[in-house]
């Protein structure tokens, strides 16, 4: 038995022993004979050839495919300079390639050798300053030079002259690049001959565009032949066959020719007419043989346009006409083609400014003939009226009529104003269509005007029955400007109405300022002679409320509408229906505007609003009695003339009772020679008479007379501004309308006559204060001066002109005009000298 060590020896030695078995076994099996040696090396050989052999491949690849792609970059390179020479070769822009280093022009292509006439090869191997169009260029060597340095460079324009002489207008942009490692400059040369052209063109034109319409055609016929360098330009306007045409601007050979009509038969301009543009570049005298005006010129090219107006209708053409064959016809065209527009255009307006012009003189004869009937049917029914009115007025002067007679006379004087009204306000509407309607402002003392307005309204008031209040706030502005005739025409149209359509209860005219008051624009003052107005303006509301029956709200928007009347049938009846509707113009003609509210049954109120600026006279005039004149002490030669007797005898009757030494003379001519022989102290002269009218005889008169002239008042039944105007230019001192009112001759002849009147002692309007007359207002200095200088010279007739037309455009300086026609009626010069004087005085405003 082993022991316990030597059982673990054992087991061990043992374990060991297989080891080695193991490995020597393993060992035997992995050593290989000769035969296997030679198996195993023969295939390492073959292993490394086939590695070989892939190598080789892989590089014979790539060989190939290097060889492939050089071969598609030749193609491509090919392609691309092939496309490059063509579109070299074709190019409507000149190319020039030059050296970098040398700077000689190694290619050019046939663009620019055909633009400036020289051959290629007169380019190749010179350099830029050497070829002919840049020889007198002092700047090439100094922009090659740049060009150098920069890489770039360009000449937006760049004037130059081709073989033939004929310039050429180009921009020059040149840039420097690398060809094979080389430095090369490309300079593409762009013909912007005709850009430059048309911008020439469209300069004259522009310049042209304020020119008159002659100027303007005059203009362009010379432009087109100097720069066609044609011999004869002409510009025609079609009539209205297109068989014929006028021209409007002829140029031939250096000057213009009048403008003269021709038959377009036979001619090259005929076949303009159907076409866009005719261009016969020769032999024209060969193709229209019967053209005796292309024979004598000795014509051989032609180029016409036609001018169209908006619609496409040709209205018009161009011309031009030349004794050489035309050079260039396809500039010629496109430069007629050019101005062709701008031509018809203004062909076109011209046309439609005569149009509009014949238009415009049609509707003023129009006018004219409308308001010449107006004006004879004012006058033939004016002239009735003077006598009935007049003999009413004289009628009722008489304190022995009974309270019958005096109701009948009142019937008649109403009836009468009231016709008078319809006229009045007929010929008004036509001013107003007409826009003839002038605005006259004065300074306007309001207390004194609204109490005018009340004492007129009072009277037809009371008579209805019903009471009438005026209720001015207490704010008002004392003296307003505004056109004092106009705004009480409004007024007493409102307030009649007012009346009229009431009756029982009131009328009552409120008079506030609506809003702020609010400073006036200095562009808002009136530019001739001031009015003192204040550096304020107010908004003026007028409103008159009634207790009448009131309007329907469908029929408000109808009464402002002429000849339309609202209400019962029996108010229709009174009047036209043009009351309102003159009124909402007047309104609207002085800035405001009428507004109505109305309740039937209840009533209505109509509001005038206005804003109007105040005067600025120191204080309101106190208030007087204005009494009626009987009689005057001492004697006053007066001469009617009128061709109508009862037109004399009514004058004649009004004026005689005052105290009057009284002539009468039925013709212009009768008048001339009883004012000559009897030598009147004044006249009052009917306007319109046959065989010499009234201004005619004015004037005669003015011319004859030697000794002191007499005072001319102009009557007539014609009241328009014009009748006006001419009674005074011809001589007249005043002007009094038909059918004359007592009040009014009485006005006139204490403005004009120096005469010491004796007065009744009651007043016009009994119990009415009214305000006494106005104090005299400066007048500029200016004008005082020129009166004074009239004066000097001892000018009276003069003096006298101006004084009446102070009187009659400037009412605010009519006490002034007054009181100076007053002297000179008496020659008082040393009286006048000392007036003018205080007013000349460095020390007034």
């Amino acid at each position: 038995m082993y022991t316990g060590k030597q059982s673990i020896i054992k087991r061990r030695n043992g374990r060991n022993l297989q080891m080695t078995r193991h490995r020597q076994q393993k060992s035997a099996a992995r050593k290989p004979d000769k035969q296997e040696r030679k198996r195993l090396h023969a295939d390492f050989e073959l292993r490394i050839a086939a590695e070989r052999t892939a190598q080789l491949e892989a590089v014979n690849q790539k060989l190939r495919d290097e060889i492939a792609a050089r071969t598609q970059i030749e193609t491509a390179l090919q392609v691309s300079e092939t496309r490059y020479r063509r579109l070299f070769e074709t190019a409507q822009d000149g190319i020039l390639i030059l050296d970098a280093d040398t700077g000689q022009i190694t290619d050019v292509n046939p663009f620019l050798s055909d633009m400036l006439g020289y051959a290629p090869e007169e380019f190749v191997g010179k350099r830029l300053w050497e070829i002919g169009p840049f020889k007198d260029i002092e700047a090439s060597r100094t922009a090659y030079a740049e060009l150098q340095r920069t890489g770039y460079i360009r000449y937006e324009h760049l004037p130059l002259e081709n073989r033939a002489g004929r310039r050429v207008d180009v921009e020059f942009v040149s840039n420097v690049y690398l060809v094979n490692q080389r430095p090369v400059i490309q300079c593409n040369i762009r013909d912007i001959t005709e850009r430059k052209r048309m911008e020439n063109v469209r300069a004259f034109l522009a310049q042209c565009g304020m020119a008159p319409d002659e100027d303007f055609f005059q203009s362009l016929a010379r432009y087109l032949a100097e720069n066609l360098r044609m011999d004869y330009v002409c510009i025609d306007r079609l009539e209205g066959d297109l068989l014929t045409a006028q021209t409007v601007a002829i140029y031939f050979d250096g000057q213009f020719e009048d403008n003269a009509a021709y038959s377009l038969h036979d001619t090259p301009c005929g076949d303009v007419v159907s076409q866009t543009v005719c261009c016969f570049p020769e032999k024209v005298r060969q193709l229209f043989p019967r053209d005796v005006a292309l024979q004598e010129m000795q014509a051989e090219s032609y180029v016409g346009v036609t001018l169209w107006d908006h619609t496409g209708r040709p209205i018009g053409l161009i011309a031009v006409i030349g004794r050489q064959p035309l050079a260039n016809p396809q500039q010629a065209e496109t430069l007629l083609q050019f101005v062709a527009g701008r031509a018809a255009g203004e062909l076109e307006r011209i046309q439609a400014g005569a149009e509009l012009r014949r238009a415009t003189e049609a509707a003023d004869e129009a006018n004219r003939a409308k308001s010449d009937f107006l004006a004879h049917m004012s006058h033939e029914l004016r002239t009735p009226l003077t006598g009935i009115l007049g003999y009413a007025q004289i009628l009722k002067r008489d304190t022995g009529l009974t309270e019958a007679q005096r109701a009948g006379l009142d019937i008649i004087e109403r009836s009468g104003n009231h016709l008078l009204t319809l006229i009045t306000e007929i010929l008004d509407l036509a001013k107003i269509e007409a826009r003839t309607v002038e605005l006259h402002l004065t300074e306007v003392i309001l207390p004194e005007f609204l109490q005018e307005i009340t004492a007129m309204i009072q009277v037809p008031a009371r008579q209805k029955g019903i009471t009438f209040h005026c209720e001015p706030a207490p704010e008002l502005p004392a003296i307003i400007i505004a056109d004092a005739q106009r705004l009480r025409q409004v007024l007493l149209n409102l307030l009649n109405n007012a009346v009229k359509f009431t009756d029982q209860g009131r009328v009552t005219l409120r008079v506030k300022v609506k809003g702020e008051r609010q400073k006036v624009q200095e562009e808002e003052r009136q530019p001739e002679i001031t009015l003192h107005p204040s550096p304020l303006t107010f908004c003026l509301s007028f409103e008159v409320e009634d207790t009448g029956p009131g309007i329907a709200a469908e029929h408000i928007e109808n009464i402002f509408t002429p000849f339309r009347q609202v209400g019962n049938a029996r108010h229709r009846g009174e009047g036209a229906g043009l009351g309102l509707a003159i009124s909402q113009q007047l309104a609207r003609l002085m800035g405001g505007v009428i507004s109505v509210t109305s309740v039937p049954g209840q009533g209505s109120l109509f509001r005038l609003t206005l804003r109007l600026a105040a005067g600025m006279r120191a204080s309101t005039p106190q208030c007087a009695v204005r009494t009626i004149p009987i009689g005057f002490k001492g004697t006053c030669k007066l001469l009617i003339v009128d061709d109508r007797a009862e037109n004399r005898s009514v004058l004649h009757d009004m004026l005689r009772p005052l105290g009057f030494e009284i002539q009468e003379a039925a013709t212009g001519q009768a008048g001339i020679a009883r004012a000559l022989t009897w030598r009147p102290t004044v006249i009052l002269m009917d306007v319109m008479m046959p065989d010499m009218n009234g201004l005619d005889a004015v004037t005669r008169i003015r011319e004859m007379n030697t000794g002191n002239s007499p005072v001319i008042i102009a009557v007539s039944a014609d009241v328009s501004a014009d009748t006006r105007r001419n009674s005074i230019e011809a001589g007249c001192d005043d002007f009094l309308p038909k059918p004359v009112q007592l009040d009014d001759a009485l006005n006139i002849l204490r403005t004009h006559l120096a005469l010491d009147w004796i007065y009744a002692e009651k007043p016009v309007h009994p119990g009415m204060p009214v305000a006494a007359p106005p104090p005299i207002i400066p007048p500029p200095r200016s004008l005082a001066a020129e009166l004074l200088h009239f004066a000097e010279i001892g000018d009276v007739l003069a003096i006298r002109t101006q004084c009446n037309e102070l009187l009659h455009q400037h009412s605010y300086l009519y006490p002034f005009a007054a009181e100076l026609k007053r002297l000179a009626q008496g020659i008082q010069m040393k009286e006048i000298r000392t007036f003018l004087a205080a007013y000349t005085s460095e020390r007034l405003p």
